[in-house]
C-alpha cells in the first residue's frame, strides 16, 4: 500500500513538474510585459509633464531665443517629430503624448547653428457642430 502511494505520489510529482516546464515561458513572458507596461506608463507621464512645463513655459514667456538645441531638448524633452529644412535649420513638434488629434500643438523652430529662433504655440479648438 505505502508503495503503491509512494509511486502516485511521484507520477503526480512529475507530472506537475512538466506542466511547470511547460507554462513556465509563458509566466516569463507575462512578466515581461508587465514591467514592460510599467515602463511605457512611466514614460507617457514624463513625456505629458514636459509638454505641460513647455506649454506653461511659453505662456509664461520663459522661453528665451538662442537657447542651444541640447539645452532646450534637456529641458523638454525628445519631440514627436523633428524636421529638417534647408533653408531654416530644425523644426520640433510636441503635444501631448497620447491625444494624438485633440492636443495643443508647440512647433519649435532652430537655425542651422542650432539655436532657438520662434516657437509657435496651437492650443487645440474643438469644432463647433451647428
Amino acid at each position: 500500500m505505502v508503495i503503491k502511494f509512494l509511486i502516485l505520489a511521484a507520477l503526480v510529482f512529475n507530472l506537475s513538474g512538466c506542466l511547470f516546464k511547460e507554462n513556465i515561458e509563458g509566466l516569463l513572458t507575462l512578466k515581461q510585459l508587465g514591467k514592460n507596461q510599467k515602463y511605457i506608463e512611466r514614460s507617457i507621464k514624463a513625456q505629458e509633464r514636459l509638454f505641460r512645463k513647455l506649454t506653461a513655459d511659453i505662456k509664461k514667456d520663459k522661453l528665451k531665443l538662442g537657447i542651444p538645441v541640447e539645452s532646450f531638448l534637456r529641458s523638454y524633452g525628445e519631440p514627436v517629430v523633428s524636421k529638417d529644412i534647408p533653408s531654416l535649420g530644425k523644426r520640433f513638434l510636441y503635444r501631448h503624448p497620447t491625444n494624438y488629434f485633440d492636443s495643443d500643438k508647440v512647433y519649435i523652430y532652430f537655425d542651422r547653428q542650432d539655436q532657438l529662433v520662434n516657437w509657435e504655440y496651437l492650443p487645440f479648438q474643438k469644432c463647433l457642430k451647428k
